[in-house]
């Protein structure tokens, strides 16, 4: 069970952030001195991290993190045989939350095509309405990967006509596993995950939301950087 807490732990915060606390011997902001907090601040808001998703143009860095490290979490305890057992219960819910969550989507599309501006998000800091379905949509699917029961979800995908979803999803969990088989040490992970943001911010989500298509182009950078992760 410790194994597990550790692993659910996953800490992708900003490097910078980390290497500050451990100057004063502390792990979290609250127990600084408090003629440090300021310092502290500005070193968050000069992290890579924050400078990064304040330049991306679709993806958000933040919901990347948190998709790689629910991931994570579930492929480290089949890799380490903690528990090798299909959660069938589980991907039932799953699969339900996913058909419900595909029904709504579907629903709204239309109207999210007629209303969504793109000139409207002004702040580089909010969250790309585009990618945010992508990933709410997304976040319901690591376990069929993890487990093999991927083919579960070709009929449900195939019914609204979304497979390129499928195989978009399909590909980030194989750089996803890489990531996890070849790294351990998190900042380096953080590192390429930040790499990886660049890449996944490329993609055209406008052409697969409305017309399930991923372009060739970025199917190729994709491709890619499994590639230098492999190599």
């Amino acid at each position: 069970m410790i194994i597990i807490k550790n692993i659910l732990k996953f800490d992708l915060s900003p490097i910078e952030k980390k290497v500050f606390l451990r100057q004063f011997g502390v792990r979290h902001y609250r127990d600084l001195p408090a003629d440090k907090q300021q310092e502290f601040n500005d070193v968050i808001l000069n992290s890579e991290f924050i400078k990064i998703e304040g330049e991306l143009k679709t993806v958000s860095l933040r919901l990347l993190y948190e998709q790689f490290r629910q991931f994570h979490a579930t492929y480290m305890i089949i890799v380490r045989n903690i528990d090798d057992l299909i959660p069938n219960k589980t991907l039932k819910l799953d699969y339900s939350a996913l058909s419900s969550t595909l029904s709504i989507y579907r629903k709204r599309k239309e109207e999210f095509f007629r209303t969504f501006k793109p000139e409207q998000i002004t702040d580089p800091y909010q969250i790309n309405p585009l990618y945010k379905i992508v990933w709410e949509i997304m976040w319901y699917t690591h376990r069929f990967y993890v487990f093999n029961k991927w083919n579960m979800l070709d009929v449900l995908f195939d019914k609204y006509k979304m497979k390129s979803f499928l195989d978009f999803f399909h590909i980030s969990y194989d750089i996803f596993k890489d990531i996890s088989n070849i790294y351990t040490d998190i900042d380096v992970i953080q590192k390429i995950i930040i790499k990886l943001s660049r890449v996944m911010d490329n993609g055209n989500y406008t052409d697969l939301i409305f017309n399930n298509k991923v372009d060739d182009k970025f199917q190729r950078e994709l491709n890619e950087f499994i590639n230098e992760l492999e190599e």
